[in-house]
């Protein structure tokens, strides 16, 4: 995921959205990391919605070394700005140092106000280990590559309570996605697609079984873009974003 140095960093900025303040109360989940050279899990968090409470947690994996075989010794968020309003953050690492070989949680939470994407500015520090001492390598801005999404579509009512969305693979994606899910109990779902916009672009039944569910949305007719995807049962509905790459 994390190819060379400076993309370290730019799932795990993603989610660091104002400066720090108390610790989160969370714990770092299962996390793989086979390329050893950092990971965050999930992948792509789940899109905010305005006016909709939000909270996420996400597994951060620190790499030892960059791309190039340089030691690190740890990263240091000093400043991130151009936030969605209402949205703030903690992390489990003191001062918010994140060392060089360890895992860390950052749990995302607030009322977004605002619909829009938010490309952030995000500022830090990077340290490599220099003789066993932290040595300042570069700090770095990124006011480009990183944003985050808070949709307008009131209209969604997001219930959470007989259904989890385990993802889609591949996402991004060019065609043919696999999206798989869980439901308390059997019965009919439905499938619906979104743009951001709130513009309803397809929808499907599916039959749900209790437990593991799976299937394969054919996405060639979507223009590229980011979309949100939401399941409903009658009672519940959960909702996540996929992106069209081509």
């Amino acid at each position: 995921m994390i190819k060379k140095l400076l993309n370290y960093f730019v799932p795990f900025l993603l989610l660091s959205l104002i400066p720090a303040a108390p610790f989160a109360q969370c714990t770092p989940q299962a996390c793989t990391d086979p390329e050893n050279n950092g990971q965050v899990c999930p992948a792509t968090m789940p899109l905010a919605y305005i006016n909709y409470p939000y909270s996420e947690v996400a597994t951060i994996l620190i790499p030892k070394s960059d791309s190039s075989g340089v030691p690190l010794h740890h990263f240091t968020l000093t400043a991130v700005k151009n936030l969605p309003n209402g949205i703030t953050w903690e992390s489990n690492a003191p001062g918010n140092v994140f060392t060089a070989g360890n895992s860390y949680c950052i749990h995302l939470h607030g009322t977004p106000t605002v619909a829009a994407t938010f490309y952030l500015r995000i500022e830090l520090d990077i340290y490599i280990d220099f003789f066993g001492q932290p040595l300042l390598a570069k700090h770095v801005v990124d006011s480009t590559s990183l944003y985050m999404v808070v949709s307008g579509s009131t209209g969604i009512n997001v219930n959470h309570a007989n259904l989890e969305i385990n993802g889609n693979f591949p996402n991004p994606f060019s065609g043919f996605t696999s999206i798989r899910y869980k439901a308390l109990q059997p019965g009919e779902t439905t499938f619906e697609v979104y743009t951001l916009m709130g513009e309803k672009v397809h929808v499907q039944k599916l039959t749900s079984n209790a437990g593991e569910n799976a299937f394969l949305f054919n996405g060639y007719a979507l223009k590229p873009g980011t979309y949100l995807y939401l399941l409903r049962d009658g009672t519940s509905a959960i909702a996540k974003m996929m992106v069209k790459i081509y």
